[in-house]
């Protein structure tokens, strides 16, 4: 992540800080669009490993008996 989201960052505040007011629209929605890929995997493998992975184990641990 640190590989992907850090350099999109810093050319974002780059071209941010160059002074075009006129693009700075622009080139926020540009960079909002990189970065959604990123966050989107984040949010993934959060999702997969609190609800699934974490839950699970605790079900274990729990000897949940709901296994039919």
């Amino acid at each position: 992540m640190a590989q992907v989201v850090s350099p999109t960052l810093r050319e974002m505040t780059e071209e941010l800080d160059q002074g075009q007011d006129l693009f700075s629209f622009h080139i926020f929605a540009e960079y909002l669009l990189k970065l959604g890929m990123a966050s989107t995997y984040v949010w993934l493998l959060v999702f997969y490993g609190y609800f699934h992975v974490f839950f699970n184990l605790l079900a274990e641990i729990l000897k949940f008996g709901d296994r039919v």
